[in-house]
């Protein structure tokens, strides 16, 4: 329950930072980072952002304030996440406990956090550094620690982060061999039941 209070407190603060007010939008950025263990900067923008093909961040005005609201984040647990000034996060993205959004330090220019696109997951503890992009449906493994592009409907993990999962023409990832197991295994197991003692006597 607490997440939702932090998320209307940063779009609050987001608020007042837009409307020049920054002193009062760093207060409440302060308070519920003191409060809730959870650090989101009042310029980083979560939700209505859209990734293109070419990994180029649009904003999305803001026109309504019932749309306003409807980020479609979750945040699990949430305590240590931090998230960085000039990050953009996309709908529907999830982000589980101690993810950080943080500047690699080393971004020629101040737009120097992570953008990332549409249903991103972000495992617990899973740092992702710089200017860099994330995209829509890619997964971020535990503790992975992210310093270039990500790209879509991919899987990342390790420190750095590779990725060892990248989109088959079937709808499913090379590299992930779960479904395929499945179905070895459920073979198996049919012929086995359909065997006769004798059968089974002579496998083993």
């Amino acid at each position: 329950m607490s997440l939702i209070y932090v998320l209307k407190a940063y779009r609050i603060a987001n608020q007042f930072w837009n409307l020049g007010r920054k002193v009062v939008a760093s207060a409440i950025q302060s308070r519920c980072s003191e409060v809730f263990g959870i650090d989101i900067h009042p310029a980083a923008i979560i939700g209505k952002v859209k990734i293109k093909n070419d990994n180029e961040a649009i904003i999305i005005q803001l026109k309504s304030p019932p749309n306003y609201w409807k980020q479609g984040i979750m945040l699990d647990h949430g305590t240590g996440i931090v998230i960085g000034e000039t990050a953009r996060i996309g709908d529907n993205c999830t982000l589980l406990h101690g993810v950080i959004l943080g500047s690699s330090g080393k971004s020629p220019t101040s737009d120097r956090h992570p953008k990332l696109g549409d249903g991103v997951f972000v495992g617990a503890g899973a740092t992702i550094l710089g200017n860099i992009r994330i995209g829509s449906g890619a997964k971020i493994g535990s503790g992975a620690v992210v310093l270039k592009d990500v790209p879509p409907n991919t899987t990342a993990v390790g420190s750095p982060a590779k990725i060892i999962g990248v989109p088959k023409r079937d709808g499913g990832l090379n590299g992930d061999s779960g479904r395929e197991h499945t179905e070895h295994s459920k073979h198996n197991s049919s012929a086995l039941l359909q065997s006769t003692p004798a059968d089974i006597k002579c496998r083993l």
